[in-house]
């Protein structure tokens, strides 16, 4: 019979150091590498359309530093001065601006004190719009009349005569247009897209009412409620301040400030018509245009009465 055979004791040594290396072997084996991280979701950054011309910097009498864009008219058209609205920045004209290139007509675009790439402020004050304080003694939104003052200035370096440097303005930037203009005659002709009585506590009745004798421009939104109110109002005040001939009035369906250029393609090419003509377009009479001011004496209301009559304009974002 055939026995089993027998564990040899040499074989026994040989096997158990084959085991413990085997198994310090597997000790040693590096861990799987974990699973790569997920990459974070890429947030695609909103595409700002830069205006055509060349980038300026220019320094107000209250010593803010203001960027914007500049580009020179062809011999014998106008210039404007573009004023963008509450929070906003110079590039919400692109639309405007870039059919202003293309008519030979001149602009200087620039970021208003506390916004956009102007946010280089005097030391010890507030650098962005959202930290400006409106009290009794002090008003950095009203004082944003400074910043037109600068950008006429630096216009005039570059040769623009006064009589074809006019101003553009849209919500808070169309009644600064008007008040700096009140005080400046030389201003041919100011447009205002989407105007208010008061914006910020920067108040128009009384500047419309010491403009006189120069061609105005009111463009406002039929669905933009409130303003459209206001600015019925102020161009009836206008109609009595500078005229009937020399007030205009135009309405488009839809927005606020520069907004309405992409409700209304051709709202664009209609102000630039009237910028290149000011008094050859009819006066519009509107509907329900809002009641006559100041019965009697024949002037405006003033600006502290009306301010006690007004809530201040909500912040309507460009």
């Amino acid at each position: 019979m055939v026995l089993p055979e027998r564990d040899h004791p040499a074989r026994r040594q040989v096997t158990l150091p084959l085991v413990l290396v085997l198994a310090a072997s597997a000790l040693a084996a590096p861990a799987p590498a974990p699973a790569p991280a997920a990459k974070p979701a890429v947030v695609a950054k909103k595409r700002i359309r830069q205006l055509p011309g060349e980038e300026v910097q220019f320094q107000s009498r209250d010593g803010w530093t203001l960027t914007g864009t500049y580009r020179a008219a062809e011999a014998g058209k106008p210039t404007l001065v573009l004023l963008h609205g509450g929070s906003g920045r110079r590039q919400d004209w692109y639309s405007f601006a870039a059919k202003m290139a293309k008519r030979g007509l001149g602009f200087l675009a620039f970021d208003l004190r506390g916004h956009g790439q102007s946010q280089n402020a005097p030391e010890g004050q507030p650098a962005q719009w959202n930290k400006f304080v409106i009290n009794k003694g002090y008003n950095e939104w009203d004082n944003m009349r400074e910043d037109i003052a600068a950008a006429v200035l630096f216009v005039s370096t570059r040769g623009v005569a006064q009589e074809a440097l006019a101003l553009g303005g849209a919500d808070v930037g169309a009644n600064l247009a008007l008040k700096y203009a009140a005080v400046h005659p030389e201003v041919p002709f100011v447009v205002l897209l989407s105007p208010s009585l008061n914006y910020r506590e920067v108040l128009t009745p009384n500047a419309m009412r010491a403009y006189k004798n120069r061609p105005v421009l009111i463009v406002v939104a039929e669905d933009d409620k409130r303003f459209t109110t206001e600015a019925r109002i102020l161009f009836n005040f206008g109609k009595q301040s500078v005229g009937e001939e020399k007030a205009f009035l135009m309405e488009t369906p839809k927005a606020h400030g520069t907004k309405m250029f992409a409700y209304d393609k051709e709202l664009a090419d209609r102000i630039l018509d009237w910028v290149e003509d000011p008094t050859g377009l009819p006066a519009q009479e509107e509907e329900g245009a809002g009641e006559e001011p100041a019965q009697g004496s024949g002037e405006l209301p003033s600006e502290e009465a009306l301010d006690k009559a007004l809530k201040p304009s909500e912040d309507v974002s460009e």
